[in-house]
């Protein structure tokens, strides 16, 4: 008993010392993670496969709200222009729109009426024929399907003297609201305006223009607005016509006479095709 103990103990004092393996020597956290490495680097092999499958497991699933998100965003973004589209045409279809019919110059009597004051009473005198005229009639149309609204109507006719330079003679009107002719168009309706600057009681007017040695102008601004396109707040018409005198007439009372008007310069138009 007592010689194997001892036999033991040689053989412990004689077998050399184990030393341990670099993997001996790691701490538990060392080892989880060296452990762990081969998982991770096979999964990096596998992410784009696993985020496209997961991509159609979550599109699979949630696929049909999203095209319905999708679906409702452009039907509300074509209902939208659509209703755009309708109230253009709506505005287009059913707003005023006014434009010169036409100027009309034929002979009728000049009928005078004076007045008599002593600054207190005013007499008004008979009215007395002094013969023949020639009145311009103009001719506005609204074409539209609503009434105008707050229609104004500036009329203005000018003789220009001999060698005047002229450009555009539209910027021979000057607007003055004391000589504005204030009224309504019906839908699809025509009115008639006469003024009195525009009546030529002259035969030396008609005869100066028929040799073009003073030539005359016949100018016009309406401006109003209409009951539909509330965000356009004011439509405009202006003209500018040239007295053309083909034949005076014979006589004072114009025989014969024929005039007409043409159109000159370009303020014929009306809304955004007027120049400033």
């Amino acid at each position: 008993m007592v010689d194997r103990e001892q036999a033991n103990k040689s053989n412990n004092l004689t077998k050399p010392e184990q030393t341990e393996g670099p993997e001996a020597q790691l701490s538990g956290t060392q080892r989880a993670e060296a452990n762990a490495a081969p998982q991770d680097h096979r999964s990096k092999g596998h992410r784009v496969q696993s985020c496209w499958n997961r991509s159609r497991v979550y599109f699979s699933n949630n696929g049909m709200p999203i095209l319905a998100l999708i679906v409702s965003a452009i039907a509300a973004i074509y209902t939208y222009k659509q209703a755009d589209i309708a109230q253009t045409a709506l505005v287009l279809g059913q707003r005023a729109f006014v434009h010169l019919e036409g100027i009309d110059e034929s002979v009728a009597d000049n009928w005078v009426s004076e007045t008599e004051s002593n600054g207190k009473i005013t007499v008004f005198n008979i009215p007395q024929n002094r013969g023949k005229m020639i009145r311009s009639k103009f001719s506005f149309t609204n074409g539209g399907n609503t009434p105008t609204k707050m229609l104004q109507i500036m009329i203005y006719c000018q003789l220009v003297a001999p060698q005047t330079r002229l450009g555009d003679p539209f910027y021979l009107l000057k607007w003055d609201d004391a000589k504005v002719v204030r009224r309504s168009i019906g839908a699809k309706q025509t009115i008639s305006v006469s003024i009195d600057t525009c009546d030529f009681k002259n035969s030396d007017v008609l005869l100066n223009a028929q040799m073009q040695i003073v030539p005359v102008f016949l100018l016009g601004y309406v401006k109003y607005e209409d009951w539909v396109d509330q965000k356009r707040p004011l439509h405009r018409t202006q003209f500018a016509h040239r007295l053309i005198v083909n034949y005076a007439g014979r006589g004072d009372a114009f025989e014969d006479m024929n005039v007409t008007t043409q159109p000159v310069g370009k303020h014929n138009c009306t809304d955004d095709d007027c120049a400033e």
